[in-house]
């Protein structure tokens, strides 16, 4: 298949997410790259993570993702790679968020979240996961 022609979600770059231990120090180590901090430590009950958004001029953004004591499974992501701070997930913006997720669901994409209302409340997020493309949010008008 054409790689042309198999698009058939359009979608843009939103942010680049980390998993961190501590968002403060993970701030600091980022601020060359991203010096504004436009969220800090926000939390987001459903996912029991506190959310924070950095910026740069150019107005690429990092979102630093980190878990509540409660939240074991990232927890544990974070204590079995022996870090502070992973790599998590990339997050594209799409037009259609239900057409979005149906058509990678087709292509093999497995879900990991059930859709939840994303920081605007106007706006829908899940993580889909797969092999060989790694996990991928996305985020869209939760009504079409």
């Amino acid at each position: 298949m054409d790689i042309a022609t198999s698009i058939a979600v359009r979608a843009a770059v939103d942010h680049w997410a980390y998993l961190v231990r501590d968002s403060e120090a993970s701030a600091c180590a980022l601020r060359l790259f991203f010096p504004l901090r436009r969220t800090w430590r926000q939390p987001h009950a459903g996912q029991r993570v506190l959310i924070s958004f950095l910026e740069n001029a150019d107005g690429a953004r990092v979102e630093l993702v980190e878990p509540l004591a409660e939240h074991t499974l990232l927890q544990k992501q974070l204590a079995d790679a022996g870090r502070d701070c992973v790599p998590y997930h990339l997050c594209l913006r799409v037009d259609d968020f239900h057409a979005a997720r149906e058509c990678m669901r087709r292509q093999g994409w497995a879900t990991l979240t059930r859709p939840f209302p994303a920081l605007d409340p106007a706006e829908l997020a899940s993580h889909l996961y797969h092999p060989s493309a790694g996990m991928v949010e996305i985020i869209g008008p939760a009504a079409p």
